[in-house]
């Protein structure tokens, strides 16, 4: 289920409708550590693909998800949504994730603070 606080998130608001609706379109594709596939071609033909985005327009759309701090992004490797664990209820143990946690990827080790849920990928 997905919060209605999220009609009212600031950082939600501040980016285009078309963003927004790409956000959205992506949500159900996640697997269970809130990350899906990095490679924009495999992810347009997998979330939108009877859409005549582009893959520049759709990486387009995806950095300036990244920019506001919503998601994190390696191409090619992986989109990771930020604060996935915080937000969803599991009622399973977490299936292990194919793809790499961005730490992983980038080498970057996990930031804390007041607002990041524990479990939260930054």
């Amino acid at each position: 289920m997905l919060d209605r606080k999220i009609a009212i998130d600031e950082r939600f608001n501040q980016l285009k409708i078309e963003d927004q609706w790409l956000f959205m379109r992506i949500l159900p594709f996640l697997d269970d550590h809130g990350r899906t596939m990095g490679n924009l071609f495999e992810l347009k033909c997998q979330m939108i693909p009877s859409s005549s985005w582009t893959i520049e327009r759709l990486r387009n759309a995806v950095l300036r998800i990244e920019a506001l701090g919503m998601v994190r992004f390696v191409e090619n490797e992986v989109l990771q949504f930020n604060g996935f664990a915080k937000h969803q209820k599991i009622g399973h143990k977490p299936a292990e994730s194919k793809f790499p946690a961005i730490s992983e990827v980038t080498g970057i080790a996990q930031e804390r603070s007041g607002k990041v849920g524990k479990d939260q990928e930054r």
